[in-house]
């Protein structure tokens, strides 16, 4: 570990400890670190790793991503086996998101939007409809369960239908996506809640629509 590895690890480990000890804001110290560290070196301004060292930090980057969301998944489990009517939303935004991202980011620079789009959409879909069945499966099922799942149902069909029409799908799912955000925006919830609801359905469903959308230019400039 060279001079400047050991002087952000040092800092992030400082941040770390205030904000145990001290105070949760201070934490953000910890994220603006690891963020600029991770903007000077992938931006090309430290060059302080050879070809396998860098390839090593990938790898290591690879598997801390999956790491994080077999802890974040074994936390929803042992909550669900506790109460399987009550999804915690922050632990489903931890696992969904990243691994939403994930695959965005791999598709774009892949230029598979097709692939994105499909992905992107129906990963939400299905965990709705595991969360919406767990609630019911507690309490029985009742009209209000086939009312819930409908729009489930209908982000899944949309989601496989795109595969074939990209654009009407990709238009659908965003008409979808502006229905919730409004919905949203309507509600009586908590800041936070609109945040992570956004973040869990609404978001993933306009990257999604997106990608549709610019899948079927590509499939006309390919040609």
């Amino acid at each position: 570990m060279n001079l400047i590895n050991t002087m952000f690890f040092i800092l992030v480990v400082v941040f770390s400890l205030l904000g145990l000890a001290v105070s949760p804001f201070l934490l953000l110290g910890t994220i603006f670190i690891a963020a600029v560290f991770l903007f000077l070196r992938r931006g090309g301004v430290l060059k302080d790793q050879d070809e396998m060292q860098e390839f090593l930090d990938y790898k290591s980057g690879y598997y801390s991503f999956y790491f994080v969301i077999f802890v974040a998944t074994i936390f929803l489990v042992i909550k669900l086996l506790k109460n399987p009517a009550n999804v915690p939303p922050d632990l489903a935004v931890i696992i969904l998101l990243p691994l939403i991202f994930k695959f965005a980011v791999q598709s774009f620079e892949y230029k598979n939007y097709k692939r994105a789009g499909f992905i992107i959409s129906l990963l939400p879909g299905i965990f709705w409809f595991i969360f919406v069945f767990l609630e019911y499966i507690s309490q029985g099922f009742s009209t209000g369960f086939f009312i819930e799942i409908l729009p489930v149902l209908l982000i899944i069909a949309f989601s496989v239908l795109g595969l074939k029409f990209p654009r009407f799908s990709g238009t659908v799912l965003l008409l979808i996506s502006f229905f919730f955000l409004f919905i949203l925006a309507k509600s009586k919830l908590p800041a936070m809640t609109k945040i992570g609801v956004s973040s869990f359905l609404p978001l993933p469903l306009i990257l999604s629509g997106f990608f549709y959308i610019f899948s079927k230019k590509e499939e006309v400039k390919n040609e």
